[in-house]
Parts: C-alpha cells; structure tokens; sequence
C-alpha cells in the first residue's frame, strides 16, 4: 500500500504542473551534463538505464549490436523539447526534456524507440504513456506508470516489479523467479513460467494467470469484493490453495477485483 500511495503522489505532482496551458518537466540532478536529442550508446558501456517519460510512448528493442540507438519519432523539437540522456558510470539515464522544462510538447512528438542490449537492469517512470517490450532479457525490470499499457511479448528475468495506475499489465510470456505487481484500476494478465513468487495487489481490477501444467504452487488468495475461479485441481492446506506439490508461492489481495487461473501448456 506505501507503494501506491507512492506513486499517487508522483502523479499529482505531474497533473498539478501540466494542467494548465503549459508543462513544467521536473528538475533533476546534473542537468548541465545532459545532452539533447537522438542518440547512440555503446552496448557494453551500460548495466542499468533509467528513465522518467510523461508523454508519448516508449518501445524497447532488444539488440546484438555493439552500438544501439534512441530515437524520437519526431525532427521539429527544439532542443530544450527533446530527449536528455547521461551516462553516469554504467548507468545510462534519460529525461523527457531538458529539465525544468516550461512550454506545451506535442506528446505525437515524444514516442521513444530505445534499443537495449540483454541482461541489463530498466527502471521507468512513466506516465501518460504506453510502454511496450518485444523479446528481452534483463536483470532487473521495474516500472511505476500513470496512466498507459504496459505490454510485453517474452520477457526473461531476475526480477520484475510492476506498478500502475489506470492502465493494464498484459505479459504474453514471462520468467521471473520474482514478480511483484500493484495496480489501480487496471486488469492484469500473466503467462508465466518458473517463477518461485508471484506478489499481486489490485484494486478495481481483475487479475487473469496463466501457468505451466506441470509446474506447481500454493496460492494465498485474500478479497474484498472479488472472486476466485479456475478450473485446476487443488488441496486445500490451512486456508491455501495446494495445486500439485506447491512450490511457486502466489499471494494475491484484491479490492473489487477477481482472479482467475488457468492452465497454460
């Protein structure tokens, strides 16, 4: 819950400066070693990016390429408007614009393209924005976003952590040994596969899981207002849900939100 409330605050902070005519970006650390605009970074120069974005969206590409780029989709920004980025050691770091920022920017302006080598760790705080992966392995993934999708087609990981507000978490395929997500006001859904923790907390929002059949857990599964279905076979031991020998453990706790899981291959 300290989460949550967390990232409301982040949020507000953003809605109060860009509700009005114009956008003030937030101010951050180093400002004068920031660069403007599209670039090129070496891959093995870098183990973690991080990334703050409020508008437009951002689509990682995973590549085997000693070079890689970031792109924005547009040439007619200024360059107080375009992407900043750092290289702080071996952590690469991007900022939506130049900070401090004051002034509208056409978020149709602002889609990211951010090719990434394997195994490295992405943070991302987001709002207003879709955020999509294709096939990647990383070290660590972590999101907060406000107000966008996060959609993923394979991801490999040591970790990932997931947070979101009005927007859904789709995973078409993921393999954690840890996950942790926390939404408000968005479904979730997950196909995993050997995972040994899945933490879920949602509020107005349904949670749909997909896991191996050969694979097993013991879910504890706490609701205010939600649901439980499935269709696979359970013990039951001392108020958990035992499918074949446990060992994932899944601890879900809804608000007004159902869980449901199914078998996947």
């Amino acid at each position: 819950m300290i989460k949550k409330i967390m990232l409301v605050l982040f949020s507000l902070s953003f809605l109060m400066l860009s509700s009005c005519s114009y956008t003030k970006y937030r101010t951050y650390k180093d400002a004068d070693k920031y660069e403007s605009g599209d670039f090129e970074y070496v891959a093995s120069d870098v183990v973690k990016l991080e990334i703050n974005w409020i508008a437009g969206n951002i689509n990682f590409i995973e590549k085997d390429t000693t070079s890689l780029m970031v792109q924005e989709n547009s040439n007619d920004l200024k360059d107080s408007q375009k992407v900043h980025h750092y290289l702080e050691g071996n952590v690469l770091k991007i900022e939506y614009a130049e900070s401090g920022y004051v002034k509208n920017i056409n978020a149709a302006s602002k889609n990211l393209t951010i090719e990434v080598p394997k195994n490295v760790s992405i943070e991302i705080e987001a709002i207003s924005c879709d955020i999509e992966f294709n096939t990647h392995s990383f070290n660590k993934l972590a999101v907060e976003l406000v107000s966008g999708n996060i959609d993923a087609t394979q991801i490999t990981a040591q970790e990932i952590e997931l947070e979101t507000i009005s927007g859904d978490i789709r995973f078409k395929q993921a393999s954690s040994p840890k996950m942790e997500i926390d939404t408000v006001s968005g479904d979730i859904f997950l196909k995993t596969t050997n995972p040994l923790s899945i933490d879920i907390d949602t509020v107005s929002g349904d949670t749909e899981l997909i896991v191996s059949q050969t694979e097993g857990f013991i879910l504890n599964f706490e609701t205010i207002s939600g649901e439980f279905t499935t269709q696979l076979q359970f013990a039951m031991s001392d108020g958990k849900y035992l499918y074949l020998n446990g060992g994932c453990k899944i601890d879900v706790e809804t608000v007004s939100g159902n869980l449901e899981i199914k078998e996947g291959e």
